[in-house]
């Protein structure tokens, strides 16, 4: 009987110290285990956005130069208000309409982050831009012409590569020279 008795006392004291030793062991491999699989599943998934990232990169490098060009001259890295101005005169001396007036955006708006007030920097890292959002520059323009000629505007204004939207335009009666006098809002947008 005292045999028995001290091999039940000596499986029992087996037993919880092995609870006790084996118990966090076992908690620490279950956790090292599911780390394991996530981090499984992360290199999976970072696979997946290398191999998307390389078939982007194929693409961009398929694009010709032309379209490239295209593409920056649609949405500019920044402004590029001289170029900008430039491409306006462009148009109003083509359709024989006289520019009178662009008020471009404040440069302490067109500086100024929305949503914290705090200047952009100006160096952006390439790297950087290809995440930039499109931001919006507007402008108001005033011209004076005949409605031939103004309309002859607003279309090639309309095909340019770069992007313009018309918000409001609005017409003043002629007087006796027969010129419609027009002021215009309206915005363009960069990267």
């Amino acid at each position: 009987m005292n045999r028995l008795l001290i091999t039940i006392i000596l499986l029992l004291g087996a037993l919880a110290v092995g609870l006790l030793y084996l118990r966090p062991e076992w908690n620490r491999f279950t956790a090292l285990r599911a780390e394991g699989q996530s981090l499984q599943s992360t290199a999976a998934e970072l696979d997946d956005l290398l191999d998307n990232r390389d078939k982007l990169i194929l693409a961009i490098n398929a694009l010709s130069k032309e379209d490239l060009k295209r593409i920056n001259q649609a949405f500019p890295v920044g402004p590029q208000t001289s170029e900008f101005l430039v491409m306006l005169e462009g148009i109003a001396s083509k359709n024989g309409v006289s520019l009178r007036g662009v008020d471009l955006a404040s440069q302490s708006e067109s500086s100024q982050s929305k949503s914290t007030g705090q200047p952009k920097p100006g160096g952006v890292p390439v790297s950087a831009r290809a995440y930039a959002t499109i931001r919006e520059f507007p402008f108001t323009l005033r011209i004076i012409g005949s409605y031939e000629s103004i309309t002859s505007f607003l279309e090639d204004l309309e095909n340019s590569l770069r992007i313009v939207s018309v918000q409001e335009i609005v017409f003043n009666a002629p007087g006796s020279s027969q010129a419609f006098d027009v002021t215009m809002k309206a915005k363009t947008y960069y990267q």
